[in-house]
């Protein structure tokens, strides 16, 4: 597992202490609530992870939720850790924007247009799914209805993902990250900023 709070060289962490728990089960959860200081705790030390992968070459391909375990130190949210996880689909690359073999594609709802439209893969496709898993973080809600097969996931990245950043702009919950999230989920992946930029943008945007 990569430890999101980024700290080299001792990034690369496996945990067994105290609770733990998967990031899907916590934005889920009625009885956990997440306040503006906790989901920025969680979207920072997250983009650290992604950075350090970057750093190194290395695309993980199946970011969502699921794939992101939390730490919990106590009760308080703002003290837990996230650490990314399930490496079975990473990758290594030349460059962000130089297209990598995808004979697995990562996972449905989170894999970004490019795969599925154009059957293109680069490491800025990290980044799309990135952005879909701080909507879900922040919104307790995927942007789009669950497929049911890759043909009605076609089908709805055609007719829909234009309209996500109007959806963006219309949730009150995400006023404060709508400028953010909406390039990272540009469907031109060169448009997509690199972890690093939303490293930087995140600290403008302390609550």
């Amino acid at each position: 597992m990569i430890n999101c709070t980024y700290n080299p060289p001792y990034s690369i962490h496996y945990t067994n202490e105290g609770k733990t728990s998967e990031l899907f089960e916590i934005i889920t959860s009625n009885n956990i609530h997440l306040n503006a200081y906790a989901i920025h705790n969680l979207l920072t030390h997250i983009t650290r992870g992604v950075s350090f992968l970057f750093s190194h070459n290395i695309m993980h391909r199946d970011i969502k939720p699921e794939n992101i375990i939390v730490r919990q130190h106590g009760a308080n949210p703002c003290d837990w850790t996230p650490f990314l996880c399930d490496f079975g689909f990473s990758c290594t690359f030349t460059s962000p924007l130089s297209s990598v073999r995808h004979h697995r594609e990562g996972t449905q709802n989170y894999r970004a247009p490019e795969i599925v439209l154009f059957n293109q893969m680069t490491a800025m496709a990290d980044i799309y799914s990135l952005a879909i898993t701080f909507y879900a973080i922040i919104t307790k809600q995927h942007p789009y209805p669950e497929f049911r097969s890759k043909r009605e996931e076609r089908e709805q990245y055609e007719s829909s993902a234009k309209t996500f950043h109007k959806r963006l702009a219309k949730n009150s919950s995400l006023l404060q990250y709508n400028t953010l999230i909406a390039p990272m989920a540009h469907c031109n992946p060169r448009k997509r900023p690199q972890p690093v930029e939303i490293e930087k943008q995140l600290k403008y945007l302390r609550p």
